[in-house]
């Protein structure tokens, strides 16, 4: 009822007037509400019981007994966040997205991007989670007091009472480190030994240009490889050390790889850039997934083995409705059957016709397979037939 009302007032192009027909202090009462509703607007809706409805959700009065009862007029307020109610109903997921993405959006212009608002308030030990309290605090000092919980409840997919991870936070950041440690797992045979690695060849001190170099020499872009630094040195100089940041990473230490033989152009691309960017880059050949690669194998069964196979593929397919030899059996007697229809109707037409027009004898009539076969099932036929042909020949 109330979609119907606003959806009339809105679409109808009645809002503005609507608003402006409230008083200085922000009320409509009964009679305000039925002369614009009812004889300037001319709307042939349920009006009072609109107006119970909505001055439900306004303010309450209470009376001197404590008890409280809805007030009788409407609050500019209360039917305001009933048209944002209402409009938020048109596209259920697009408010939440798009409130859930304005969050994230107020994080990563403070802290410069997703993961070094992770690194610096929400894991500032990387523990590798946050809990809903450090999460309140943060967006409390960032100005942000409203929508806390449905926010977190969007973040843990439903699941409120669990903590958060990176890859709840920042999933496309996650995907992106977890290549990144793979990839120096693959190269030198570990995480941390690539990493030891990697800063003894810089001289101790990592900077950002030669961090990019090392990236560009595992497959990743410049773009990602100053995202990885930025959030990596968190908190630090420009430069990072061989103890700098291996807590972080060690979430992502895959181990040694499972496979020697593995190169880095096998990893999937995982890119911190924008859809249209990353669409782009898809336009000009980059490999965007590892193809699927199908492959057969050969199952040997002894006589017992696939006794017992074709019985429980029988069992199954029972299950499911379908039988096989059941199948099989009803068109053998169907086929059966159709061609005993067929041999009926080719002696019911040689009885059909005139002894004049028969010119053939007893064994002629017999040296047709149809007709023998049928003469030995049905003996009141055929030799009522035999019978007639003898005859004719007299």
């Amino acid at each position: 009822m109330l979609k119907h009302f606003f959806g009339w007032v809105v679409k109808r192009g009645w809002w503005d007037k609507f608003w402006g027909a409230f008083r200085s202090d922000g009320i409509m009462n009964w009679n305000e509400f039925e002369e614009f509703v009812h004889w300037e607007g001319r709307w042939t809706g349920e009006k009072r019981r609109v107006f119970e409805e909505m001055a439900r959700h306004c303010e309450t009065l209470q009376d001197g007994s404590g008890t409280k009862s809805y007030c009788p007029y409407l609050t500019a307020s209360g039917v305001l966040d009933l048209k944002r109610w209402w409009e938020d109903s048109l596209n259920p997921g697009k408010s939440a997205a798009a409130k859930l993405d304005n969050f994230k959006w107020i994080f990563a212009e403070h802290y410069g991007n997703l993961g070094c608002a992770w690194r610096a308030a929400l894991d500032p030990e990387d523990t590798g989670s946050c809990c809903f309290l450090v999460f309140c605090r943060v967006c409390n000092q960032l100005g942000m007091r409203r929508n806390l919980k449905s926010i977190w409840t969007e973040i843990t997919g439903g699941n409120p009472h669990r903590k958060i991870f990176f890859h709840d936070w920042d999933p496309v950041g996650a995907r992106l480190v977890s290549r990144f440690t793979v990839a120096l797992s693959i190269k030198y045979g570990g995480m941390q030994e690539g990493w030891s690695r990697v800063i003894r060849n810089a001289g101790g001190h990592l900077h950002t240009a030669t961090f990019i170099e090392v990236c560009d020499d595992l497959g990743i872009d410049m773009h990602d490889a100053k995202w990885l630094f930025a959030v990596m040195c968190v908190g630090q100089n420009r430069f990072l050390t061989e103890f700098d940041r291996v807590r972080f990473l060690s979430h992502w230490d895959p181990g040694q790889p499972g496979d020697p033989n593995m190169t880095l152009e096998e990893l999937q691309l995982t890119t911190t850039l924008p859809e249209k960017k990353k669409a782009a880059k898809k336009k000009e050949g980059a490999p965007t997934e590892e193809k699927e690669k199908p492959f057969n194998f050969v199952v040997e069964l002894n006589k017992e083995e696939h006794q017992q196979y074709l019985q429980r593929l029988r069992t199954h397919l029972l299950t499911i409705g379908q039988d096989e030899e059941a199948t099989a059996a009803r068109l053998k007697r169907k086929a059966k059957q159709e061609q005993e229809e067929k041999t009926t109707a080719k002696v019911q037409e040689v009885l059909q016709r005139p002894l004049v027009c028969r010119h053939f004898n007893n064994d002629e009539l017999l040296e047709d397979p149809d007709i023998a076969a049928h003469a030995t099932k049905d003996p009141v036929i055929a030799p009522h037939a035999i019978s007639e042909v003898a005859s004719a020949q007299t």
